[in-house]
C-alpha cells in the first residue's frame, strides 16, 4: 500500500463505507487485511519468527500426542498465529485463549485425518491440477487472495478447505464468549493473517514442506520450534517407542 492510499484508509472509520468501493463497511472489508499486513510487516522488521509463545509445544503434545508429524508443525504454527491475534485484541484471558486453541487443534486434527483418506487425494498429489468450482460456488473470491494461493492445484484446495474449517472452529468458540461482531472481526483478522503467512512463508520460503511431507516425523523440528528442548532418545532421555519415531527421524 502506498503512502497516499495508507493515509486515506487511516482517515476512515470502522463503520464507514470501505474506500475500495465494495459497498461493505470498512471493518468488514479491507480493515482486517490492512491490520494483518501491518502486523506482518512489523513482525518482519523485528525479525520475529513464529514460536510457541501462545500455544506451547508441550501443550500441543498433551492434546495431540505422538507422533509429531510435519502436519503438526504446520498446525502449531497456525495456532500460534491465532494466539498472537487474540493476544493483540486482548479480549480473552490467557487460560480461555488456550482452551479455544485446544478446541481448534482437536477439530483440525479430525479434519486432517479425514483428508488423509479423502477421494480427492489433495495430500497425496498436492501439485496436481484441480477445479476450484466447488469453492467459488460457495462464494470464495479467489482473486482476493495472495497470488500463490490462486494456483488451481490440490495443495491450495486443501489450504482453502482446511483453513475454512479452522476459522469456522475459531468463530464458533468466540461467539460463545464474545459479541458476534467482535467475534467476526477477530476471526476475519486471523483468516487474513494466516493467508499472508501461507503466501510469504509456506510458498515463498519453504515450498510448502509441511504439507508435502505431512505424514513424515518432525520430532526434531519441534525441538527447534519450541522454547524448551524435547527429551532426546539419542541421549537416552526417552525412547523411540514412546515418541513413535525411528532413529532415522532423529537425523539433524
Amino acid at each position: 500500500m502506498d503512502e497516499k492510499t495508507d493515509l486515506l484508509y487511516r482517515q476512515v472509520g470502522r463503520n464507514a463505507p470501505c474506500p475500495c468501493g465494495s459497498g461493505k463497511k470498512y471493518k468488514k472489508c479491507c480493515l482486517p487485511g490492512h491490520r494483518a499486513e501491518a502486523q506482518w510487516n512489523q513482525g518482519k522488521e523485528e525479525v520475529e519468527t513464529i514460536s510457541d509463545r501462545y500455544f506451547a509445544v508441550q501443550d500441543y503434545i498433551k492434546h495431540a500426542g505422538y507422533p509429531l508429524l510435519y502436519f503438526d508443525l504446520f498446525l502449531i504454527e497456525l495456532l500460534n498465529i491465532t494466539g498472537g491475534t487474540l493476544h493483540t485484541y486482548q479480549k480473552l484471558p490467557a487460560p480461555v485463549m488456550k482452551k479455544v486453541l485446544a478446541k481448534m487443534l482437536k477439530e483440525a486434527k479430525s479434519f486432517y485425518l479425514t483428508c488423509c483418506n479423502c477421494e480427492h487425494e489433495c495430500l497425496k498429489k498436492p501439485l496436481e491440477r484441480v477445479s476450484f468450482k466447488s469453492l467459488t460456488d460457495k462464494g470464495l473470491r479467489i482473486e482476493e487472495f495472495p497470488q500463490p494461493m490462486q494456483k488451481k492445484i490440490k495443495l491450495n484446495f486443501f489450504y482453502f478447505e482446511f483453513l475454512n474449517s479452522l476459522i469456522s472452529s475459531l468463530l464458533r468458540e468466540l461467539k460463545v464468549i464474545l459479541p458476534e461482531e467482535e467475534a467476526d472481526d477477530i476471526a476475519y483478522t486471523v483468516h487474513t493473517s494466516i493467508f499472508v503467512y501461507l503466501a510469504e512463508e509456506c510458498w515463498d520460503n519453504c515450498s510448502n514442506r509441511c504439507i508435502k511431507q505431512h505424514d513424515q516425523n518432525a520430532y526434531c523440528r519441534f525441538c527447534s520450534f519450541g522454547e524448551h528442548r524435547l527429551s532426546c532418545p539419542r541421549e537416552g532421555e526417552t525412547t523411540y517407542i514412546q515418541i513413535m519415531a525411528s532413529e532415522e527421524d532423529m537425523a539433524h
